[in-house]
C-alpha cells in the first residue's frame, strides 16, 4: 500500500544511492550533456552541518535523519567555473526509508571562483537561525502532525465501523 501511495503522489521508488553514485549516475552525465567539464569533488561537511542544525532545531518525531553534502567543481562551456553542491537527505522511520537529492549551483568568473566558493561554504558554516522563526515553524509542524493524526484516527474508526456493519 505504501508503494502505491508513493507512486500516486508522483514520487519515484528507487533503492538508496550514495552521494557518489548520484554524482556518477545522474548529475555528472546531465552536466556533461550541457557542456560542463568535471574537475573534482569533495565532501562539504559545513554545508551538511547547516541542514543538520536545522533538523535538530525541529521537534523530534522519531524519524532518524541524515544529510550529506558533496561539492563538485566544473568548467562550463562559456569559460566560467561552476560549483554544484549535492545535498543528499535520508529519513528513516518505522515504515519507510525516504531519500532525496537537492542541488545548488554557484557559477563565477574563474578569477573569482575560489573566493565565491569560500564565501558560500563560510556562509553555510556560520549561518544562524532566527529563534522566533524556528519556534513558529515548530508550532506549525506540531499542529499539522496533530491534524494528520486526528484525520487518520477518524478514518480508521470509520473504516472499522463500516467493517463491523458488513459483518
Amino acid at each position: 500500500m505504501m508503494q502505491q501511495t508513493i507512486r500516486m503522489n508522483g514520487q519515484q521508488l528507487a533503492q538508496p544511492l550514495s552521494i557518489q553514485q548520484l554524482l556518477d549516475q545522474y548529475v555528472r552525465p546531465n552536466a556533461e550533456a550541457q557542456g560542463y567539464l568535471f574537475k573534482t569533488s569533495y565532501p562539504l561537511p559545513e554545508v551538511a552541518g547547516l541542514r543538520q542544525r536545522l533538523i535538530h532545531a525541529m521537534p523530534n518525531t522519531g524519524t532518524q535523519k541524515q544529510v550529506e553534502a558533496l561539492g563538485t567543481e566544473w568548467q562550463t562551456n562559456q569559460g566560467t567555473r561552476s560549483l554544484i553542491v549535492l545535498l543528499r537527505y535520508q529519513s528513516l522511520n518505522q515504515q519507510v526509508l525516504f531519500w532525496n537529492i537537492e542541488t545548488t549551483e554557484l557559477e563565477s568568473d574563474p578569477d573569482y571562483f575560489e573566493e565565491a566558493t569560500n564565501a558560500y561554504v563560510y556562509s553555510s558554516a556560520n549561518a544562524q537561525f532566527n529563534p522566533q522563526w524556528i519556534q513558529y515553524m515548530n508550532g506549525q509542524l506540531a499542529s499539522n502532525i496533530q491534524k494528520s493524526n486526528e484525520f487518520w484516527a477518524q478514518a480508521s474508526a470509520q473504516s472499522a465501523a463500516a467493517h463491523q456493519q458488513r459483518m
